[in-house]
Order: C-alpha cells, then structure tokens, then sequence
C-alpha cells in the first residue's frame, strides 16, 4: 500500500516511521524546510519539501497512484484543503484528516472526508469511560481501523523497566512503535532494553489499553 503522509510534525513523523517498519511504501510531505530538511536525514528521498495544500506538490509527491492520504499537519484548515484536493483532483480512494478543533469533525465529514481523528475525542472517550491511566498519554485514533497510538512513560517503579521488548507481556497485535531516549529515535526490535525515562510509543486496541498499560505502568 501507498501512503502518502502531509505533516512532518511529531504524529507525521512516528507514523511514516511504522509505516516503513510494516512494509508499507510512504512517502512524507513537509513545508517548513528547516523541519523537512532535518527529515530528510532520517528518510532522504521519502521526503518531499512543499507546501501538501498545492496541487503540484501533491502530483510530484506521487498522490496519483497513493492509496491513501493521509494530512496531519497542525493546521485544520490545511488538512481539509490537502484531503479535498487529493479526493477531487487525483481520485485518491481513501483521505484521513487530523482534526485538532473537535467542533470540525462534523464539517469534515459533510465536505467528504473519509476519516478524521482527534487527540480530544480520545482524551474524551477515555474519561467518558472513566478509565484513568496514569502514565500513558493518547496521541493519535483511526476511528474505522479501531486502533490509537499511545505514548508511555518509564517511571523508576515500571514492570517493564530493564526488560527486552520481548520480555514484555504485550497484548495480542500490539506494536512498539519507537522509543524516545533523550534526544535519540529508536526503532526498537525484540532485544531492545527499555530504560527509566524513556518514551515509549505504541499501536494498540482501546480495548487492549488496560493490559497494555498493566506492562508499563506500577500499579498504585
């Protein structure tokens, strides 16, 4: 599958990076150039350097062959105008929109956009739910694939403090995604040691969460 990411930011940036890891073809737009040209270290010619709401930029990304689009740009505006613009223009079967104004979601799906996602709605969900999980931080939810990127904290008291990724007791289909350790990105794979203070973000179930937070957070 062929993915076509618009936003370099903190969410872009850890979802080209899972997607690359699972096999998938991606390719990344990003329009601040101090930001894209610091990208590129880490993805090279994965990158494209332009503004995603300019039809041309898209065609030179490669949006008419893209399966998916994806916009997660700080922007909602941006992101509804990138998705309109690969739907209406390139025929792009399926666009997702990151909303950060919840009150938008419904005006994005009325003008066509396939999915949105919202870091408030999660956060609303979860304290719906009254379901309180101390350490664990929910950072991005696609609603149709019933999966969210969550990001962990590594607290001196944490069952997973000191193990490999593979002494972990993960849930069933659950993902390490990355570990953040100080100023370093790291892909992690099954002999990763995970250490205090690290950042740990993971693909996950909400209905997993509970388990998954059980691995890494001391209970009180």
């Amino acid at each position: 599958m062929f993915v076509l990411v618009v936003g370099g930011g903190k969410v872009g940036y850890y979802l080209v990076k899972s997607l690359i890891q699972n096999g998938h073809e991606v390719t990344l737009v990003e329009k601040d150039m101090v930001k894209c040209n610091r990208i590129v270290e880490d993805f090279g010619s994965l990158v494209v350097c332009g503004d995603g709401c300019d039809p041309a930029i898209l065609q030179e990304s490669g949006v008419e062959r893209a399966d998916v689009l994806v916009a997660v740009t700080g922007d909602d505006e941006d992101n509804l105008i990138i998705c309109q613009v690969a739907k209406i223009n390139f025929n792009v079967p399926h666009t997702i929109a990151r909303v950060n104004n919840p009150k938008n979601v419904v005006i994005f799906k009325k003008l066509g956009i396939d999915s949105t996602i919202s870091s408030t709605d999660i956060i609303q969900t979860m304290l719906e739910q009254e379901v309180a999980y101390k350490g664990v931080t929910p950072l991005l939810a696609f609603r149709k694939g019933g999966v969210e990127i969550v990001e962990l904290a590594v607290q001196p008291n944490s069952p997973a403090l000191g193990k490999k990724v593979e002494e972990i007791q993960l849930p069933p289909n659950c993902l390490l995604l990355a570990i953040i350790r100080e100023e370093s990105f790291i892909v992690p794979d099954n002999t990763s040691v995970v250490q205090q203070d690290d950042v740990v973000l993971a693909l996950t179930r909400p209905d997993q969460l509970r388990t998954l937070t059980r691995s890494f957070v001391a209970a009180n």
